[in-house]
């Protein structure tokens, strides 16, 4: 027998047959599986050099290119002043999505931002975006944000801060606007900083990039409360969105007041039977105070939270009291929620205390 190989066909000769046979290289190819592959139009961005900018948004656009449904976890920014989402987070093969982003900006920044998105793409099952930032502000403050507490019996408080421009520039701040009507801001016509022209001369001048604003809390109606606000500054070749804003953290005092103002509680996990807590694990106690000492009583204590029972005992009649909450059942690992004490006091009402509980780990 005679055999003869060329490329992938055999010719075999068989005695005198005369007949040629013809046979197929049969080796198999294996077809890939169907896999889903994500690809973005960039992974970089750079917004450039920015002297005004309060918050900074964006999108990362991107395809599944392959063949299977592509799905996304939510992705992790590099630092808490950046919040990132995907939207869709399952894509069907060609379908499109993107990765929208919000970045806080309230400081000078020379550097990059980073958001890791994984997904189920084989290949490429996490991808790294960049944001470039270049910011100098051109305002700053001096304190960058403010506390203020208007105390029992003051019907209101003034505070405030000073604003420079950077470039040395006059100010050009052409407006003030607050987040509330019952918070004022204006310029403080008496102030006048000066420095010296030289370390040789004594004489000075009128420092015309700075200024003060006078900011005033006044006592709002309704329950006293922790308030976060806002002032803003406007420069008139910036419409778009203000020159700066400076926040205001505080809160307003009423004739009563509640110790601790807003109770933050960690419940320790000791299983889900509750006959294994104890009282002191299941309840807090908070002092309420008659802080301008008028006689007060409670008409109704009530809360929002559920299986949480509240009660008011008088430690000095009619001017300390001892507000108890207890849970009657066990909550889940994070409640909101408040208590609320209506009183006979016509100046306040009602009082909410907030409480914040969640579960130790």
């Amino acid at each position: 027998m005679k055999k003869l190989l060329c490329g992938a066909i055999v010719l075999v000769t068989l005695g005198l047959t005369d007949g040629l046979v013809l046979a197929a290289d049969t080796t198999a190819t294996a077809t890939p599986a169907p896999a889903p592959k994500i690809k973005f139009e960039t992974n970089f961005f750079d917004f450039g050099k920015m002297t005004s900018a309060e918050r900074l948004t964006g999108s990362f656009k991107f395809k599944n290119v392959g063949n299977a449904p592509l799905k996304l976890d939510s992705p992790e920014a590099s630092c808490d002043c950046t919040e990132a989402k995907i939207r869709p987070d399952v894509l069907a093969p060609g379908e499109s999505g993107a990765v929208t982003y919000s970045i806080k900006i309230d400081h000078a920044v020379s550097g990059q931002r980073y958001i890791k998105v994984h997904s189920n793409d084989p290949e490429n099952p996490d991808i790294e975006l960049t944001i470039q930032l270049d910011y100098t502000p051109l305002f700053e403050t001096t304190p960058p944000h403010l506390d203020v507490l208007l105390r029992p019996g003051k019907d209101e408080v003034q505070t405030s801060f000073i604003v420079n421009r950077m470039d040395e520039k006059p100010l050009g701040i052409d407006r003030l606007a607050t987040s509330q009507d019952w918070i004022t801001a204006e310029f403080d016509a008496a102030y006048e900083p000066q420095v010296r022209d030289s370390v040789f001369d004594s004489t000075h001048k009128p420092l015309e990039s700075t200024g003060r604003v006078l900011v005033t809390i006044h006592r709002p109606k309704g329950s006293p409360t922790f308030f976060k606000e806002k002032v803003e500054l406007w420069n008139g070749q910036q419409s778009e969105h203000a020159a700066k804003v400076v926040e205001i953290n505080g809160m307003i005092q009423g004739e009563i007041t509640a110790d601790p103002a807003k109770l933050e509680w960690v419940l320790a996990d000791l299983g889900p039977d509750i006959t294994k807590y104890s009282n002191e694990v299941l309840s807090r106690h908070i002092t309420i105070i008659s802080a301008l000492g008028k006689p007060v009583e409670f008409k109704k204590v009530s809360t929002d939270i559920k299986g949480m029972s509240v009660k008011v005992v008088p430690t000095i009649p009619n001017r300390h009291f001892d507000l108890i909450v207890k849970f009657d059942e066990l909550p889940h690992n994070l409640v909101e929620g408040k208590v609320t004490l209506e009183t006979s006091l016509a100046s306040i009402p009602k009082l909410e205390v907030p409480l914040h509980i969640s579960a130790a780990p």
